[in-house]
């Protein structure tokens, strides 16, 4: 997949613009770009995709023709998850009426979009209410096996998990993968893309059950669709942290370091992981070293530093002053790692000085 999208980005500019080529016979490119970079994680990536795929519809359909409620749809789904939830609002509203005149499957698609909309500003039950809408429709028109089934049944048991009701969550998911048994010659890339998605969610879902050997399976799974899918990027990133977790968490601190390292060097390597890094993606690693540095004494100066360097991974100031805090702990037993830690923050406060400085000139 990411090679797909490499040579559909040669088709375009930095702002989406298609190259050389008409722009309404590669609708279906730009379409299919955005869709890729959706699923690879690229959210600003798609924004720009669907933005324009929007203004050519606009211009040669007119505004706000039924065809248009997916490109609508789709792109308020990229604008949420960048968190812009009002604009998300905005652009979810022109969508719906659209997409409930559409003769294709837009409709329960964009209730699909809007109940992940839901979950990531915490209305669950909203969430819950809106991906059983689309499951039922989609389940009417498409029967078993079915993609588009598997796509809302995993936001059912996202919203069930921030519930708290794991177990129907798990459940969920199961009946998402057996909708994905088999091979499909059409849409290939999202059948595999969505089976690895579902098994992350399940894998998070088993952690959080205490169920860790089944959590293990469940993200090695995951691991062995998004690797080859979307090689070392942020999809592979966000699997191997809650990996991280469930090793910790069984108390196999050195094998929770080692995966937690190959997050980081992700998140540092590749430019939207890294963009999209937060406080929640490092946290478990910090926890992690500090835990092993408090009953290693020898070693908590290299702790200490590693713990530094993955405290500047994450984007935001006020992630970088949590994160900061936490790395200190690391090293606060150590009289000579308190000065290590004065000094890199005095260096920290210069560095913010220096930015504010450069940003009024």
């Amino acid at each position: 997949m990411s090679a797909a999208i490499r040579r559909a980005e040669a088709l375009v500019g930095a702002s989406g613009k298609l190259i050389g080529v008409q722009d309404v016979g590669n609708l279906d490119t730009l379409r299919q770009l955005g869709n890729n970079q959706l699923h690879a994680g690229s959210y600003r990536g798609a924004e720009i995709t669907f933005r324009r795929v929007l203004e050519i519809q606009e211009g040669v359909l007119g505004r706000d023709v039924p065809s248009a409620g997916y490109t609508l749809a789709s792109l308020a789904h990229a604008v949420s998850l960048q968190g812009r939830f009002q604009e998300a609002d905005q652009l979810f509203a022109r969508a719906e009426p659209l997409t409930q005149k559409a003769l294709t499957g837009d409709y329960p698609m964009h209730l699909t979009f809007r109940a992940e909309h839901e979950i990531r500003r915490g209305n669950y039950e909203e969430a819950l209410r809106l991906a059983r809408g689309a499951v039922e429709i989609r389940l009417q028109r498409y029967g078993q096996g079915s993609n588009a089934v598997a796509h809302s049944l995993e936001r059912v048991a996202w919203a069930l998990e921030a519930l708290g009701r794991l177990d129907e969550a798990a459940r969920a998911s199961l009946e998402g993968l057996r909708h994905l048994e088999g091979f499909k010659a059409s849409n290939w890339d999202f059948r595999l893309w969505w089976r690895g998605n579902i098994h992350r969610g399940l894998g998070r879902i088993r952690l959080k059950q205490g169920r860790f050997s089944d959590a293990r399976a469940e993200l090695d799974a995951a691991l062995k669709y998004f690797e080859p899918l979307f090689g070392e990027t942020v999809r592979v990133a966000e699997t191997l942290e809650i990996l991280g977790q469930v090793h910790a968490a069984e108390g196999n601190q050195a094998r929770a370091i080692e995966v937690f390292r190959r997050a980081a060097g992700i998140r540092v390597t590749d430019p939207v992981a890294r963009e999209r890094a937060r406080v929640s993606n490092v946290a478990p690693y910090l926890q992690t070293l500090t835990a092993v540095a408090e009953t290693t004494p020898a070693q908590r100066e290299s702790f200490a530093a590693e713990a530094f360097a993955a405290a500047q991974i994450p984007r935001g100031g006020e992630t970088a002053k949590a994160l900061n805090a936490m790395a200190v702990r690391v090293a606060s037993a150590d009289p000579a790692l308190r000065t290590l830690t004065r000094d890199f923050q005095d260096a920290q406060r210069q560095r913010e000085r220096l930015h504010v400085h450069l940003g009024a000139e």
